[in-house]
């Protein structure tokens, strides 16, 4: 819409574009074979997340959540964060 606005394409160059990646999106989505397995040995789940989890008993204030939380969300000096994070 911007190239658009700006003048550097018309609205149809526009539609023709997204008409195109969408037909080649679901033509590599066609191409898929919904039954296939995944059968790569190097990509099976690790044992230990096999097991069930185990209740921790370890409790946490509320005001050592919150120091935890504000040290995650505190940023070295000169760091930009990504606005829509």
């Amino acid at each position: 819409k911007k190239l658009v606005n700006e003048g550097v394409i018309s609205e149809d160059e526009m539609h023709s574009f997204i008409e195109q990646v969408q037909k080649e999106l679901r033509q590599a989505h066609d191409k898929i074979n919904k039954a296939d397995k995944m059968d790569n040995p190097d990509m099976e789940k690790p044992a230990d997340l096999a097991l069930p989890l185990q209740a921790d008993e370890q409790s946490f204030t509320f005001d050592h959540l919150k120091e935890i939380n504000d040290a995650l969300l505190t940023y070295p000096d000169g760091f930009n964060i990504l606005k829509k994070l």
